[in-house]
């Protein structure tokens, strides 16, 4: 596999990247630096990252595939069962949400962006890692923040790629390139899914003990923090629930739940329950990047591509109009359907929005720690979820119902749009049922996805299938419809 080595410098305008730096960057943008350059000194390293940082985040229009909202955008609209997706000309998230060959099979788009997306971003990361020693000062934290970046990388790919780790830990997951070189070397065949879960595992670990004292200046860099969030999502999908609630409970011993006026505020202003999100000002130019520009709005008080808009059953079955979380509204443009206010823009009407974007926030891992605390029959777990219940004004669930399940579903309340879907989808193994009825605010298309489904998964690449003798594809879901295990 080629992979390009990527320093989007045109990106950078200058600025400090790292709390107590005294140097600051002031390259001209049209400037390129040579590889000597970049790599053996500080303010190329700075920069790198900088630049790497900005690809993983940057919109390029909302669909770019590395981006928070092309991942949450595709498993929303892969995975949702509340969550219907308006067929909007040109909307590649409609054509997953139908289930679309082009939305999983090699020669379609999303099998190439996130796949080419991902790997530019690794080959970044294995440069600071290889290279970090260059800025002695600032070695461990350019280390620490790179191997973050390449472990949610892989974490992403070898989900987009393969089924759940607990029916494929030994089925091909991702090739995994972890050191500059790799690149150049013979192009690699798929580690098992079991080898690529390891070196997230690895990656998180040690990008821990060497963020131990880093302080970040804020919070768009990646930190501790950030690597204790992925570690504990990565362990419920492993089922290692010991591990699950111990680094969950890193940040929930921290970071407090959004109170109900916040929640109301349509996640438009970071609070300090976001642990990673993106501040946006008039200066960026990444405004799709913006959740709230996905959500079906009124014609000219918001700005969005109309996307996405909440089913009536969820509306009116799921969430109760006394919980904090009803975020609904219908309009008279589709009389017929709800929309929601969850996501908003800071300026209503203002073009183009002005938003910050969430990107990881403290009440997922709330759910984490109370669903592996069920697991392991800890009374604590009904604690959690009823603190959050009552916080939010919704049912409180008691000792006789179904605590696993009630959690889920508290996972569907507090959480939809914020792009956990298809991940839940594929680690409960769960099928995909949706009945057409958009004449009452339902699923504009059917389908009918089993579990284990192959359109859950991308294949590689065509691309990658041409130039890489060693990798070997996914199947093709018309001839395989199904994984078994």
């Amino acid at each position: 596999m080629k992979i390009k080595y990527i320093l989007p410098i045109a990106l950078i305008t200058g600025a400090v990247l790292f709390s107590g730096c005294d140097d600051f960057l002031t390259t001209n943008p049209s400037v390129e630096l040579s590889d000597d350059i970049v790599l053996t000194s500080q303010t190329g390293l700075e920069m790198l990252l900088t630049g790497t940082y900005r690809k993983m985040k940057d919109g390029n229009g909302d669909l770019h595939a590395s981006s928070p909202i092309g991942m949450k955008s595709y498993s929303t609209g892969v995975g949702s069962i509340d969550i219907a997706s308006y067929p909007a000309a040109g909307n590649e998230i409609n054509g997953a949400y139908r289930f679309l060959p082009s939305s999983y099979l090699s020669d379609g788009n999303f099998a190439s962006r996130f796949f080419q997306n991902y790997y530019e971003i690794i080959n970044n990361t294995n440069l600071l890692i290889a290279n970090a020693h260059n800025a002695p000062t600032l070695e461990n934290q350019i280390k620490g923040q790179a191997l973050i970046i390449r472990a949610r990388c892989y974490y992403n790919l070898v989900r987009l790629y393969q089924h759940t780790y607990i029916i494929a830990k030994n089925k091909p997951g991702v090739p995994l390139y972890i050191e500059p070189s790799d690149a150049a070397t013979v192009p690699k065949g798929r580690a098992s899914v079991e080898e690529v879960y390891s070196r997230i595992e690895n990656d998180l670990k040690d990008a821990i003990a060497l963020l131990a004292d880093f302080n970040r200046p804020d919070w768009t860099y990646y930190d501790k923090d950030v690597a204790y969030f992925l570690l504990a999502d990565m362990y419920l999908t492993k089922n290692m629930w010991t591990e699950a609630r111990d680094a969950a409970m890193q940040i929930t011993s921290k970071y407090p739940l959004m109170s109900n006026a916040q929640y109301k505020n349509g996640f438009c202003e970071k609070n300090d329950e976001w642990i990673l999100g993106y501040k946006q000002t008039d200066d960026d130019n990444w405004y799709y990047n913006s959740i709230g520009c996905v959500w079906y709005w009124e014609t000219g008080t918001q700005w969005n591509a109309k996307m996405f808009y909440p089913t009536t059953n969820f509306v009116e079955n799921i969430i109760t109009p006394s919980d904090a979380r009803y975020q609904f509204r219908k309009i008279a443009a589709q009389p017929d359907w709800y929309i929601s206010d969850k996501f908003n823009d800071r300026r209503l009407g203002g073009q183009p929005i002005l938003s910050d974007m969430c990107d990881l926030r403290a009440a997922e891992m709330y759910l984490v720690e109370a669903e592996a605390r069920a697991h392991l029959n800890d009374s604590q777990a009904l604690t959690i979820l009823n603190n959050i219940q009552t916080l939010r004004g919704g049912k409180v669930t008691t000792t006789s119902d179904n605590l696993r399940d009630a959690i889920l579903l508290e996972r569907r309340k507090e959480l939809y749009g914020e792009g956990i879907d298809l991940w839940d989808v594929k680690r409960l193994q769960k099928a995909i049922k949706r009945d057409e009825d958009k004449a009452h605010g339902g699923h504009y298309y059917s389908a009918d996805i089993p579990v284990n489904s192959n359109k859950l998964i991308l294949q590689i690449p065509k691309y990658e299938m041409t130039n890489n003798p060693n990798i070997e594809q996914n199947p093709d879901p018309e001839k395989v419809p199904v994984f078994t295990p």
